[in-house]
């Protein structure tokens, strides 16, 4: 594409703006941090007797703030009640 007017292409020929030029729009710009919801299902009672880690393997990532935890909000849902960690309980659906 091509410039805009006051712009200046960098070697990548992308269209940049400089900072004098974009300090006056930005300096009235209301910043919305991004917010993410990040979710997941754990299934405990799945008619097997085969034994699943995924509820451990949450609790791990929990324990750790990584994952789905490290999302500014998060759910755990599963057909059992439980918890992930201390105060994070399971969200039980039926």
């Amino acid at each position: 594409g091509k410039c805009l007017k006051n712009c200046t292409p960098s070697a990548s020929q992308l269209c940049v703006q400089t900072q004098p030029i974009m300090d006056p729009i930005l300096k009235d710009a209301d910043w919305y941090g991004p917010s993410l919801y990040c979710f997941a299902v754990v299934m405990q009672d799945i008619g097997s007797t085969k034994k699943m880690y995924d509820l451990e393997l949450l609790q791990g990532a929990y324990g750790r703030k990584t994952s789905i935890f490290g999302c500014e909000n998060w759910g755990v849902f599963s057909d059992k009640e439980g918890e992930v960690g201390p105060g994070a309980p399971l969200v039980k659906l039926e």
